[in-house]
């Protein structure tokens, strides 16, 4: 089937895990997409999209457990 993509869709839920793997967690968006099994490009576009809307937590809870260089 050359040429045809197929677009994997995910539900709320789901992507409400990635959020809180994220910002609750601490985790970066390559161990997010390994331990869910999902690009970290589309981790770091869910997220990007958060972060415009406002909805980010603060800064503390975002990088807590994060070494920040």
């Amino acid at each position: 089937m050359e040429g045809i993509f197929l677009w994997e869709t995910y539900d709320l839920a789901f992507k409400k895990k990635v959020v809180d793997f994220y910002f609750n967690k601490g985790m970066g968006y390559k161990i997010i997409a390994k331990e869910l099994g999902v690009a970290h490009s589309t981790v770091r576009r869910w997220m990007n999209g958060k972060e415009s809307k406002g909805e980010r937590k603060s800064e503390e809870t975002h990088n807590k457990g994060r070494k920040i260089p």
